[in-house]
């Protein structure tokens, strides 16, 4: 299914989210050295995919972080 993803195609993530955990189990348990191995191995099907993690924000980055999802965003949209 992933590899259908023909658009360009920008997951803005928070470092300190949940959903990773929600996407897939990790081996090493909940406290796993890269709980975004789950969500890499999905966007490396996807041939214009980029995942941009943002410090110090959980589940609502865009308030925690608004500066740094803006920057994202448009460094993606001027491509």
């Amino acid at each position: 299914m992933w590899r259908n993803i023909v658009a360009p195609t920008l997951w803005i993530a928070a470092a300190e989210s949940n959903i990773p955990k929600w996407l897939d189990e990790h081996p090493e348990g909940e406290g796993a050295t890269d709980s975004f191995a789950g969500i890499r191995r999905r966007f490396a099907h996807i041939p214009h995919g980029r995942l941009v993690t943002i410090a110090d924000a959980g589940h609502m980055l865009h308030h925690d972080q608004p500066a740094a999802v803006a920057a994202a965003m448009e460094s993606f949209l001027i491509e």
